[in-house]
């Protein structure tokens, strides 16, 4: 499947400012279609992910195990090592939408200079959406989804801390409640797809990264270069 022109339309100044358009129906239609190929891949690169995930949990619980609280902190610090991993399988996503190769190797493409702007973004996001949900809840209903895409714009536009969270924010706003809604359509699909024996999962865990590779290539253009997206 080849990309419209209007979908490359960037740059970031357009869809800040609202120039964008998109259907539910359409960024579910195009992620479904785009996973052909990309499901036993994703399956074994998520499965990496997890394993890692739970080999560091059972280490700390082995070695913490007279230390209950200890272990428990770790754990939960242990999220902070895992996101460079998390964020290459959003990054994924925008692989799926512009038909580029995902290979397990990515997954640790962003222990390099990106480790700790990662975290820091991740610290200032979950700040301000806890702050908004302490601020009668909407405010921090709100930057759940606004945020979305502050992550991959961090990465795969070079954008600050700062950058990346303003620009998600505004460019989403235009179309928030259409966003909220694409993500509740998936949920809801996600959800289904998991009630089989969990089956279901191994086509809806990628078309879900598809969803937000497609509608964030339709946000803000994906560079034609294939290296863009790991480095």
């Amino acid at each position: 499947m080849n990309i419209a022109p209007q979908d490359k339309q960037g740059p970031l100044e357009t869809a800040m400012a609202g120039q964008y358009d998109f259907t539910i129906g359409e960024i579910l239609s195009e992620a479904w279609e785009r996973i052909d190929g990309y499901k036993m891949p994703y399956a074994i690169i998520t499965s990496v992910y997890f394993l890692i995930y739970f080999g560091v949990v059972i280490l700390i619980g082995v070695l913490f195990r007279e230390n209950a609280s200890r272990a428990e902190g770790l754990i939960q610090l242990s999220g902070l090592f895992m996101l460079p991993m998390g964020a290459s399988l959003t990054m994924m996503g925008l692989s799926i939408a512009t038909a580029r190769p995902i290979t397990v190797k990515q997954l640790f493409a962003y222990y390099n200079n990106k480790f700790f702007p990662l975290i820091g973004l991740q610290i200032v996001m979950t700040m301000a959406v806890v702050l908004g949900f302490v601020l009668l809840i909407i405010p921090g209903i709100y930057l759940s989804v606004a945020l979305v895409f502050a992550i991959p714009l961090m990465l795969e536009k070079n954008l600050s801390i700062v950058d990346a969270f303003e620009a998600s924010r505004k460019a989403v706003t235009h179309h928030w409640f259409k966003v909220l809604g694409l993500w509740l359509v998936m949920g809801v699909i996600f959800v289904i797809s998991a009630l089989p024996f969990g089956l279901g999962l191994f086509w809806t865990m990628p078309m879900m990264m598809a969803v937000v590779g497609v509608l964030y290539r339709r946000m803000f253009g994906i560079s034609d270069q294939t290296d863009t997206l790991f480095v």
